[in-house]
């Protein structure tokens, strides 16, 4: 199933660019994502591929729950654009073409068992997003698209630069590189050279992944991107960029240096909350905002994945959840930006009088972005403020709880006036019937209400075949002989 998950996407990009029809081609988007999503459900009625066999593509638990939330996203996000798509500005068969793209050379990431086949295919990712970021043409997006090429570029070539020292560290065998050789059978390694090439990598994948100080492109391309890139680029690319990073981390923890590892994970973790809690006061604009909210899910999930075993399984619920979330948001700010013809929340208020079951849709992902409960960014963040309690970590602890106090504080000031606020005289918002036409305008609503209604159950409850596959994929985020707690004991006390 493996090459297929890479291959389906390819074929459907490649159509997109010889059919001379612009409404097919939006059918072929629809079509190609959700075949990929049929081949990710297929592929979850059996077990994940067994890594004994020299391939360079293959599943195991992690790559499994993160191509799997790659593919909802996509799928949400064709249908979403079908409503969107009216406002296209560039050419529209390169677009889907390079959307689709996208999509293959993310699951490529997933899929890899090799460290360079997975830095081909995050470097094929960075190319493929470029052309969606310059979606509304003039200097400020071509300025966003290439902040975007160059921050991420130099991200990638530091964490080539990673990866080359990792397999110094084993000597220059070879077999460093292969994640199935390096897990199961762990390498007698040179722990100075891993050191160096964990760094390299945090810094090289953690660009890509937004981490602070490295995030000063993703304000920048969400700003000008469209909603559903948007939605892309927060949702599906950063946690590309992390499963990558994880990969790096835990042949660390293989060759014994995970805590080593962990603490810089921590270090960025912490520093990427507090830059996004601080930044987000006083930002004016509604997409700018949500790229700062991913800069700080982003530096929890690290804060999460570097306490080791005590905090795996919340760190991993915390991506499922983070996912669906920036779907809700992203989709909801296009709406709100074709309807109110602006993104600035200065321009945008009284959304629960004017639209009702918009406002309604926006509180529950202001709800979410703020991990309040049914949504399971509640629980994640509790579970990692449990793990680091148990691990004894008091300073992150107090450090963590307070950054989370003063980003949620920020976020909600800066929504609720959207969802509450009486719009001033002088900001006359466009009626949403001239704006956008009512099917479209139903569409983007769907799409999101469904996302919300998504999110809201596995918050409340969690089935069984999804607990354990979190828990599955946390084992790849624990150190070995790292026995302070189980990996699925938060998941006992969830709804």
């Amino acid at each position: 199933m493996a090459p297929i998950l890479v291959a389906l996407p390819l074929a459907f990009a490649l159509l997109c660019l010889a059919v001379p029809w612009a409404r097919l081609r939006v059918v072929l988007l629809v079509l190609g994502t959700w075949a990929h999503l049929g081949a990710v459900a297929w592929m979850w009625v059996g077990r994940p591929v067994e890594w004994v066999q020299v391939s360079f593509v293959g599943l195991d638990a992690l790559g499994q729950l993160f191509v799997t939330l790659l593919s909802v996203l996509f799928a949400a996000t064709s249908v979403y654009f079908a409503g969107y798509e009216g406002r296209t500005a560039v050419s529209q068969r390169a677009f889907l073409a390079c959307m689709l793209a996208l999509l293959g050379a993310m699951s490529l990431v997933c899929v890899s068992r090799h460290l360079g086949v997975l830095w081909v295919a995050l470097e094929a990712s960075t190319l493929a997003a470029a052309p969606l970021i310059y979606f509304h043409l003039g200097s400020r997006a071509l300025a966003a698209t290439w902040k975007f090429l160059l921050m991420n570029s130099v991200g990638i070539a530091l964490a080539l630069l990673g990866i080359f020292c990792v397999a110094v560290a084993a000597g220059g065998r070879g077999e460093a590189l292969w994640l199935n050789r390096a897990i199961v059978r762990p390498l007698d390694v040179d722990p100075t050279w891993l050191r160096v090439g964990f760094l390299l990598a945090l810094v090289g994948f953690g660009t890509k992944m937004g981490l602070a100080p490295m995030h000063a492109w993703l304000p920048d391309a969400h700003g000008e991107a469209p909603a559903p890139v948007s939605a892309l680029l927060s949702g599906a690319v950063l946690n590309a960029a992390l499963l990558a990073l994880l990969r790096v981390y835990h042949i660390c923890a293989e060759a014994g240096q995970g805590a080593f590892a962990g603490q810089w994970l921590i270090v960025f973790g912490l520093v990427s909350v507090g830059v996004a809690a601080v930044f987000m006061f006083g930002e004016a604009d509604f997409k700018r905002l949500l790229a700062l909210s991913s800069v700080e899910n982003m530096g929890i999930i690290a804060v999460g994945a570097g306490l080791g075993a005590v905090a795996a399984y919340p760190s991993m619920l915390h991506v499922m959840h983070n996912t669906l979330n920036k779907g809700i948001v992203f989709f909801l700010a296009g709406l709100l930006g074709h309807v109110f013809a602006t993104t600035r929340m200065a321009g945008i208020r009284g959304v629960m009088a004017r639209m009702p079951f918009a406002g309604v849709l926006l509180a529950a992902g202001l709800c979410a972005l703020c991990a309040l409960p049914p949504f399971g960014t509640f629980f994640s963040e509790l579970g990692i403020l449990m793990g680091a309690a148990q691990a004894g970590r008091w300073v992150v602890l107090a450090i963590f709880t307070a950054l989370l106090a003063v980003a949620f504080v920020n976020l909600a000031s800066a929504v609720v006036p959207m969802i509450f606020g009486r719009p001033p005289e002088e900001v006359t918002p466009a009626p949403a019937a001239a704006s956008i036409a009512g099917w479209r305008r139903h569409t983007m609503l769907t799409v999101a209400g469904l996302l919300v209604l998504l999110a809201a159950g596995l918050g409340a409850y969690q089935p069984e075949a999804v607990r354990n596959a979190l828990a599955q994929a946390a084992e790849s985020v624990c150190r070995p002989g790292d026995d302070t707690a189980p990996v699925a004991t938060f998941a006992e006390v969830q709804p």
